[in-house]
């Protein structure tokens, strides 16, 4: 009984003080969408994924049809779209991001608890954006370096930093295409995240009793 606690404080240890590291990338060429996700886990155990944005959207589709008489129905080759990028779709991104960084205000100091136990081992992101007009590809190019500033500042104050930023947008006026790279690692202890994960939820759960006495003291 005793060397069975004693295995499983080790083993408790081991997991506590595991590193994880994740490295992403989300590349776009042309038409070509591909996320690449690795995960380290002591540097020993490695885990890779690579998702073609295609496959992505199939599933949020939905891939498939069921029919109850069990008559096979002929299902739609799923066809990419060219993207194409304007001003207004800048706008429409750069308004949503602003939404999301808004509502992130009001969790601020429970997402911060979190979120910096997270190092950021590498940021760099480069964009190479052309819309097939020189004053469009122009315009288009500056919205590009406000959405990246914002994400980057996001990712910036929710995470620690171990290395400055790197980003670059070019305006290419005489093509049409958008091209991307972004590479992230992080990399984050598990004990960290548990420790994290509890003074958060004690922090939920004391605002919520708070909440319950102001609503008894209104009644």
């Amino acid at each position: 009984m005793i060397w069975f606690g004693l295995a499983l404080l080790a083993l408790i240890a081991i997991v506590f003080f595991t590193s994880v590291r994740i490295n992403f990338e989300y590349i776009r060429k042309a038409e070509d969408d591909r996320i690449r996700i690795r995960i380290e886990i002591w540097g020993l155990i490695k885990l890779k994924y690579e998702i073609p944005t295609l496959e992505l959207q199939m599933l949020f589709k939905g891939v498939g049809i069921k029919h109850k008489t069990g008559v096979a129905v002929k299902q739609e080759p799923v066809k990419k779209k060219k993207f194409r990028l304007t001003p207004n779709e800048v706008q429409n991104y750069y308004r949503k991001i602003y939404k999301i960084k808004d509502r992130m205000r009001d969790f601020n100091a429970v997402v911060k608890v979190m979120s910096k136990q997270i190092k950021c081992d590498r940021l760099e992101w480069y964009s190479k954006v052309g819309v097939g007009d020189a004053a469009m590809t122009g315009m288009v190019t500056g919205g590009v370096w406000g959405i990246k500033s914002i994400v980057i500042g996001l990712i910036s104050r929710y995470t620690t930093l171990q290395t400055e930023p790197k980003m670059n947008v070019i305006a290419a006026f005489q093509g049409s295409d958008i091209n991307t790279e972004l590479h992230c690692i992080l990399r984050f202890r598990i004990g960290n995240i548990i420790i994290a994960g509890t003074r958060i939820l004690f922090k939920i759960i004391k605002g919520r009793e708070g909440l319950w006495q102001s609503i008894l003291f209104r009644a």
